[in-house]
């Protein structure tokens, strides 16, 4: 067993000053150090030892670097290792600016894609902190001390706020700009740099600071892990010294054709190092109401939280400012999942929308499903997706990939003819019709019910996986007291399938 390279400096330490090291590390020291331990072991005299140490390093000029290192080490330190609870006793509980959503003392960051509105809403959340009103949710601000917001504006832009946040009567004298120094870039890398953002922090002492964006302020890009560790962690020491939010803005890569419209953390432009250094990351992403409208609402949500729970979602709405019309106002308002706006459609959901009326018309072929998508401007990936979240109300004539398959709503099919109806589908119908008999059932008296018509628990399950979004859990799966029941916003759709 290979025992620590400062492991083996410590006990020739220990040997030197003529402590005896236990016999079980002798037999562990590898070279140079079992070589010192049997050169030093000739002599007893301690005073002898360092002697031979020194004239070792004078005979060999490379012992020098091994001799100081061990020199360095104090005789007769014991490695002591902490327990969770000395270590988490010794550290604060978390604070927050925005409850569930910006923490202080760490590093958080907004996303999206260019022209987003990732700006605007950073300047209205730092209007929301300096004026004292309330957060986009409604709620108010936890931990706020000062409300003085420091803004670095990395992308010269502090013209531009300025001209909204006067629009919004705003007190100027809460926010403060780090600027762009002329004819160059800021670099948290530097020196100079990080000291000036010190010196602000140290005098203002601010709740939260913007830095607007992160490919500003840095040169040395956002792919090296390296080179966003350092600046990263320097933001983050920021964050924990002057005990306030952090707040990092950030675009995200380009999305692919045909992929999947939902925005994730993993959407997040650059090294990998950003979203694991980041400890809550929020995306501003569009809301699709089937209008291409660049200025239409937005959804903030939450991409990742290490520290609380995941909040629900907030929808932002620009309106026209009654005295600059040309600048908008933002409005909040909050999202329950379980209950969202009848008018806010996904893609997916959309397809699914124009694919029930298509097949309404007769069955048809994926091919030529397809053709008429493009036609609409639905791509493969939803047509796909829009068939998995209408689930067993759509299947195959005669079985997915055979020759001459088609897809037929299952309200047009023959419930008695085995070559279209699978048992998986059979099940799901039933399924269907069940809980909009009973409302909400556990699992447990499906289970039962099911077993009487002939339906097995792993049948059931592939049936509740077919439906998709048309069933939900009213608790959480595998929280006691868990019911399964149609999920509120696609009951009366849920109706309509029914035979």
């Amino acid at each position: 067993m290979l025992l620590p390279e400062r492991q083996q400096q410590q006990i020739i330490r220990d040997f030197v000053d003529g402590l005896e090291p236990p016999q079980d590390d002798i037999k562990h020291l590898a070279d140079p150090y079992d070589w010192l331990y049997d050169y030093l072991g000739d002599t007893d005299n301690t005073d002898r030892r360092y002697v031979l140490l020194s004239q070792l390093v004078h005979q060999d000029n490379e012992w020098r670097d091994v001799v100081e290192s061990i020199l360095n080490l104090t005789p007769g330190e014991k490695e002591r290792f902490k327990t969770i609870q000395q270590v988490g006793s010794e550290r604060p509980p978390t604070t927050w600016l925005w409850e569930n959503w910006v923490p202080k003392g760490y590093l958080s960051m907004l996303a999206g894609y260019p022209s987003a509105g990732k700006t605007y809403f950073a300047l209205d959340f730092i209007r929301l902190i300096a004026m004292g009103l309330p957060a986009p949710d409604d709620e108010l601000f936890v931990d706020l001390t000062t409300k003085n917001v420091i803004f670095v504006d990395g992308e010269d832009f502090a013209a531009e706020a300025w001209r909204r946040l006067s629009a919004w009567e705003f007190d100027p004298n809460k926010m403060f700009v780090y600027e762009k120094p002329k004819d160059e870039m800021i670099d948290f890398t530097c020196a100079t740099h990080k000291d000036d953002l010190r010196q602000m922090c140290y005098t203002l002492k601010p709740d939260l600071i913007v830095v607007d964006s992160l490919s500003t302020v840095s040169p040395n890009g956002e792919n090296s892990v390296e080179d966003v560790r350092t600046l990263l962690s320097f933001l983050i020491s920021v964050a924990q010294d002057y005990n306030c939010a952090v707040c990092l803005l950030h675009h995200l890569s380009k999305p692919k054709k045909g992929s999947n419209p939902r925005l994730t953390m993993h959407d997040l432009r650059g090294s990998g190092h950003i979203v694991a250094m980041s400890r809550s990351i929020i995306g501003l992403d569009s809301l699709n109401l089937g209008t291409d409208d660049p200025n239409g609402p937005k959804i903030i949500k939450s991409l990742k939280n290490n520290l609380s729970k995941i909040p629900f979602p907030i929808r932002l709405d620009f309106e026209p400012n009654k005295t600059e019309p040309k600048l908008a106002d933002l409005r909040y308002s909050t999202m329950d999942l379980f209950s969202r706006p009848e008018e806010i459609k996904s893609e997916s959901q959309r397809c699914a929308e124009w694919l029930t009326e298509l097949l309404e018309e007769g069955e048809m072929s994926y091919i030529d499903i397809l053709a008429e998508a493009d036609q609409e401007g639905f791509s493969r990936y939803l047509v796909d997706k829009a068939r998995e979240s209408l689930g067993g109300s759509i299947i195959d004539t005669k079985g997915s990939g055979a020759t001459g398959n088609k897809w037929a709503l299952v309200e047009h099919v023959d419930g008695d003819d085995p070559q279209l109806l699978t048992l998986t589908d059979t099940c799901a119908r039933w399924l269907l019709s069940l809980l909009q008999e009973h409302g909400e059932l556990p699992l447990k008296d499906i289970r039962e019910s099911g077993e009487e018509r002939g339906f097995k628990i792993n049948v059931i399950l592939k049936a509740r996986k077919k439906l998709g979004l048309q069933v939900s859990d009213t608790h959480g799966a595998r929280v006691k007291g868990n019911k399964w029941t149609l999920s509120p916003w696609l009951e009366e759709e849920a109706e309509k399938k029914l035979l």
